[in-house]
């Protein structure tokens, strides 16, 4: 259809179709990129650990709670509206399984600030909980940078012990399970 509308019109198609679509792929994927940023060292397969939660920003107005990405995770067929609540209801289990909370930001500047390696500034939006209270600054600092170093391929194969992860990374020289190579 898109090719047929640029047929005919190419610079209305350009600007009303394909431009679009690319700024909205492009942010979507800035977006995910955020959500999924932080990966504990620990536990990268949980729920709690590996995705973040936003509050107080003004796109969780807009974007239906997105923001709200562990509690997405934690049952993803909950609605949009339940997130708050839920979050809320759940606040001592975050504590208890060291999610990290971030308020007054949104995906966006988290993406742009891990790009920048602003960490200093991702830890003054940090809502510190259970373990994380009473920390300094450096200390929080040094939490986020733990959960955004590069993990070795020895990491990778020793943390991610699941099938499916195992089909990503390669099978670690088990012959009887498979890999992408195979």
């Amino acid at each position: 259809m898109v090719y047929l509308l640029a047929r005919y019109n190419f610079r209305a198609t350009l600007f009303n179709f394909i431009l679009p679509l690319i700024q909205m792929r492009v942010g979507m994927m800035i977006g995910k990129w955020g959500q999924h940023a932080f990966v504990d060292d620990l536990e990268p397969e949980s729920d709690f650990r590996s995705s973040i939660t936003l509050i107080d920003t003004s796109s969780n107005r807009y974007c239906f709670n997105d923001d709200y990405h562990t509690s997405h995770h934690l049952n993803p067929r909950r609605h949009w509206r339940e997130h708050p609540l839920s979050f809320l209801k759940a606040k001592q289990q975050y504590q208890n399984e060291h999610a990290l909370v971030f308020q007054g930001i949104d995906y966006l500047m988290v993406t742009v600030k891990l790009l920048q390696k602003d960490d200093d500034y991702l830890a003054g939006c940090l809502v510190p909980m259970g373990e994380q209270i009473g920390k300094s600054h450096e200390e929080l600092v040094a939490l986020l940078k733990s959960k955004t170093r590069k993990f070795t391929e020895d990491d990778i194969r020793r943390k991610f012990k699941s099938p499916k992860m195992s089909l990503v990374v390669g099978n670690g020289g088990d012959k009887d399970q498979p890999s992408i190579k195979d």
